[in-house]
């Protein structure tokens, strides 16, 4: 009888299974007993705690209660919340702000400039220290308007960080900053957005209620509830315990993709992207050539489809800025190419084949062990079978050496690996590079690579303020690792959620990762 075929998907899914990662298959699971939304309440299931609308946490769950200066649209350009409008210097560094003139507090009380300057105060007061004590000054010019003077460096996420909120100051103002972090306040807010506070349930849950004097009008959903019970989406979500779930790891997301119950819905972000890292210092990847013919062995975009990123994903050989992914404003990446990496390993002397199929050079095989993380909610484990089954076809060993997450990190910083799949965050790069102007960020100096131009580079970005600016030098630092590949950028993280079909509107709020940051704009199917 003929072997039965089976798709490459499904063959990674069966090389995973084996190495002891979570089957990927669909899961027919169980029906809700309730039909989820039918109270036009929406219960999510959020992987965080009662902390989770204070300062400790950045998360868009935070802007329902909250609202931001502005927030980001699809097209990457900002939208006015708080703000109504606002200028700037041609540096960058002088910020001029309005306040619109109908939001109000949940209590009543009006939002003003005062409210927005005593928040930026606090976060850089020496207990807080949420900025850096000189990174700004804040002076108000009437109730409504305000100028923010940044410091060098320090006014890239300050002016309109789409992600900052602010509280109100008839309130906090008589605490102790000492206990910031930990304020009862923040369990029990007293916010300016689309829901107000309900009550808080320690390690349980959190209630929020439609807010009807919201500016932009009463959200149709009436009621929301984050429900804390770790990470269980599946059987949350099968079971019709929740209607929704956010961050949910790759795995799931492969379960419940097919489920007609459900629809996905993911935000690829920028600054920490999964990369496959390549000791330099091992002889096996010292030279360009061979580094560049693996990262061409490689097909990523299918590498993406197993993984079910959303459609469109890009590919990218350095982290673009937020702004890029949206306009797509970046270089074609390394391609996937077996047919000039088997060229290029022939000419570096690897053209000798063993027994197995194995390439050669001076009777060595080209033969290496890979760390990773195989239990990792990114897709790690999935990413490293389909890598090899990749790199086996051009005649090179990979054998895969699964690790928690805390071992793969402290060898990779110690330089101890011959090759490893991890992240790296380019902004945070730049931060330390900018320090003394020697070095490069772990885990590029583990690796072994050292750049000169990449240092200088990594000062530029550290130091840009100008939007044009920061894109210059990330489209600067692409070009550069797409010359030396240091590493192959294999993936940008994505977030996703998951959510009944009941739940309509998703599709059309940029914040589809994480709904809970347009609930506003959603509603529930058949609801009154």
């Amino acid at each position: 009888m003929a072997a039965q075929q089976i798709s490459r998907r499904e063959w990674v899914h069966q090389q995973a299974r084996a190495l002891g990662v979570a089957a990927l298959a669909g899961a027919a699971g169980c029906r809700s007993k309730r039909a989820p939304g039918s109270d036009n309440t929406v219960m999510v299931l959020y992987p965080a705690d009662e902390w989770v609308l204070g300062p400790g946490w950045d998360v868009s769950a935070q802007l329902m209660v909250f609202l931001p200066l502005a927030v980001t649209n699809r097209r990457g350009e900002l939208e006015g919340r708080l703000a109504e409008r606002w200028e700037h210097s041609a540096d960058f560094l002088k910020w001029t702000i309005r306040l619109r003139d109908d939001i109000r507090w949940h209590d009543g009380a009006p939002v003003t400039a005062h409210d927005i300057k005593f928040i930026l105060d606090l976060l850089a007061h020496p207990d807080v220290l949420y900025y850096s004590p000189d990174a700004y000054q804040a002076k108000l010019v009437d109730d409504l308007t305000y100028t923010v003077t940044c410091r060098q460096y320090a006014c890239t996420g300050i002016p309109l960080d789409d992600w900052r909120t602010y509280y109100p100051k008839h309130l906090l103002s008589k605490l102790d900053p000492k206990g910031f972090y930990r304020w009862d306040f923040w369990k029990h807010p007293v916010g300016n957005g689309p829901f107000r506070h309900v009550r808080t349930v320690d390690r349980t849950m959190i209630e929020l209620e439609a807010n009807p004097d919201y500016f932009r009008g009463r959200p149709k959903i009436q009621k929301v509830i984050l429900k804390f019970a770790g990470t269980r989406a599946v059987p949350e979500l099968e079971s019709g315990k929740v209607d929704a779930a956010v961050w949910v790891n790759r795995a799931d997301v492969l379960k419940l993709a097919g489920d007609p119950r459900f629809r996905v819905y993911q935000r690829v972000f920028s600054g920490r992207d999964t990369v496959l890292f390549w000791n330099h210092r091992n002889p096996l990847f010292a030279e360009t050539s061979v580094r560049r013919a693996l990262t061409l062995a490689i097909d990523r975009r299918e590498l993406y489809q197993l993984l079910n990123y959303p459609a469109g994903t890009p590919i990218c050989d350095a982290s673009p800025s937020f702004r890029q992914l949206t306009r797509r404003d970046f270089p074609d990446p390394i391609p996937y190419d077996p047919v000039s990496a088997n060229r290029l390993l022939d000419a570096a002397g690897w053209d000798r084949r063993n027994q197995q199929g194995i390439r050669e050079r001076n009777g060595k095989a080209f033969d290496f062990n890979l760390v990773c993380d195989f239990g990792s909610s990114g897709g790690h484990g999935e990413a490293a079978v389909y890598i090899q089954a990749a790199l086996k076809r051009v005649g090179v060993r990979m054998n895969i050496r699964p690790l928690d997450e805390a071992d793969v990190n402290r060898r990779v910083k110690d330089g101890d690996y011959e090759a490893a799949i991890g992240t790296v965050n380019i902004y945070g790069a730049s931060s330390e590079a900018s320090v003394d102007g020697t070095h490069l960020h772990q885990p590029f100096d583990a690796a072994g690579y050292v750049n000169p131009k990449l240092i200088g580079l990594f000062g530029r970005l550290w130091r840009a303020v100008d939007p044009d600016e920061v894109d210059r030098v990330l489209r600067d630092i692409a070009a550069l690792f797409q010359q030396d590949v240091p590493v192959t950028f294999l993936f940008p993280p994505v977030a996703a959620t998951v959510a009944s079909t009941r739940i309509r509107g998703g599709e059309n709020c940029y914040g589809e990762g994480d709904i809970t940051g347009c609930m506003e704009s959603l509603w529930l199917e058949g609801a009154g």
